[in-house]
């Protein structure tokens, strides 16, 4: 299949706008969402947010297995307090909020992950994200205008310093464009009729 059929019919996540609405004015901190566990490494956010010398949130879960009980209690406890602070379980409401006002959003993620909808939740908020290059996060962030691609904790607190040069606008812009529900919609449309176009004398016989 050429390359750019291929990129037709991906599938992506939609992002309804009325739900995670622009926000230009940020405050002073970092945030980190996600499933607490080893593999999505909130750590490494939390030396980078130490590293840039910036307060933390951590929203999540810690699922009910031993193995993340331990890491978090390992891993995560330890600095609570200390310019981290923990978000268990956020209402939606919360993590818009926190989404809307955040400095930007760290993807520490270790997982070859597929996708990233807080990510895009993050820019629809107009909040940039500084991610790690893996997977799926150099497609979703454009590097340099909604956020930074980096490759370990040093480049990303040192990302911190440039997130002034993101323009929020461009951001929420970038996920209307790419990951919005009305996008999905016009990419379905244009398949159905290209397979209506090429199949549908002999569906009608």
């Amino acid at each position: 299949m050429p390359h750019a059929q291929k990129r037709d019919l991906e599938l992506r996540l939609a992002i309804t706008g009325d739900r995670f609405t622009l926000c230009e004015r940020k405050r002073d901190y970092l945030l980190w969402i996600g499933r607490i566990c080893e593999e999505k490494a909130p750590h490494a956010a939390i030396a980078a947010a130490k590293q840039a010398g910036m307060h933390l949130f951590i929203a999540g879960q810690v699922y009910p297995f031993s193995y993340h009980q331990q890491y978090f209690e390992r891993a995560i406890c330890p600095s609570l307090g200390e310019g981290v602070s923990c978000v268990y379980s956020p209402l939606f409401e919360d993590k818009v909020a926190l989404l809307q006002n955040a400095r930007a959003l760290l993807l520490t993620s270790t997982a070859e992950e597929t996708s990233s909808l807080v990510a895009m939740e993050a820019m629809a908020c107009g909040t940039p994200v500084i991610a790690v290059r893996r997977g799926a996060f150099p497609e979703i962030v454009a590097h340099g205008k909604t956020g930074f691609i980096v490759d370990d904790v040093r480049e990303m607190a040192s990302a911190v310093a440039g997130l002034s040069e993101i323009d929020p606008a461009k951001c929420s812009w970038r996920v209307e464009e790419m990951f919005s529900a009305q996008r999905m919609a016009r990419d379905y449309e244009r398949i159905y009729h290209r397979v209506v176009a090429k199949h549908g004398g002999r569906a009608a016989a």
